[in-house]
């Protein structure tokens, strides 16, 4: 079996016109920088954290996916969740709280500079 080349976050991502809610890759150093403080938090403060600190409105928040069953911004987050967790940047600290890892926190002070001050205490 092949190693896992590591992740790769491409620059772009997709964003809907209308609503201005990025896709998935928009939410991942987002989701890093929120965890960064080092603190494990739920995936309900993650949820409420990235919609503040990027702003979603009301309207972002109650958009649904096709089939109606989850909101579209905690569906991409749980995406971009996934794909964290994959890459080993975060993990699960206990059964429902997620900490960055010190591979996360390399990623973060190596490569980009921050986007927002975390809101979330």
């Amino acid at each position: 079996m092949a190693a896992y080349p590591g992740p790769v976050f491409e620059p772009f991502c997709e964003v809907n016109l209308l609503s201005g809610m990025p896709d998935y890759r928009g939410f991942l150093v987002p989701l890093l920088e929120l965890l960064d403080d080092g603190r494990p938090r739920t995936m309900q403060a993650i949820f409420d954290g990235l919609a503040l600190a990027l702003n979603l409105s009301a309207s972002d928040r109650s958009e649904l996916v096709q089939c109606g069953r989850q909101y579209t911004y905690k569906n991409r987050i749980i995406a971009a969740r996934t794909y964290l967790l994959r890459a080993r940047f975060i993990a699960y600290a206990t059964n429902d709280a997620i900490i960055v890892t010190e591979q996360g926190r390399r990623f973060l002070s190596a490569s980009l500079p921050r986007s927002y001050s975390s809101p979330v205490t």
